[in-house]
């Protein structure tokens, strides 16, 4: 029981050692996921019916949930970035009209313009 005990605590105590020195290795990928998210919006208001472009933004959709918001950005835009970016990706699942798609997509796209 005891070695239970105190194993747990070590155990916690190593993950945010190792979490503070992945710290910058992991701002690079989430500027990276958001960055793919910000190309991959631009591509879906412009050729919004295009499978390749439309498969580029499922991944992009997918390689930034659940992420946190990436350094300096403001949280709650990012909750809106994420929300929309979901959204986006249910109404082509719902194959949603075309141009209500892109309309969002281009919403999407000026949330992330400033921080790329």
């Amino acid at each position: 029981g005891i070695g239970f005990v105190l194993w747990l605590p070590l155990m916690a105590l190593d993950m945010s050692l190792q979490q503070d020195e992945d710290e910058n290795v992991d701002d690079e990928a989430i500027y990276a996921a958001m960055s793919n998210l910000y190309v991959a919006s631009d591509k879906l208001m412009q050729r919004v019916s295009d499978p390749s472009i439309r498969t580029q933004f499922y991944d992009a959709t997918d390689d930034v949930d659940g992420l946190p918001a990436p350094f300096g950005f403001d949280p709650r835009v990012w909750n809106q970035v994420l929300d929309l970016a979901n959204s986006i990706a249910d109404a082509m699942d719902a194959e949603v009209d075309d141009d209500a798609v892109a309309t969002d997509a281009r919403t999407l796209r000026q949330l992330l313009v400033n921080y790329v």
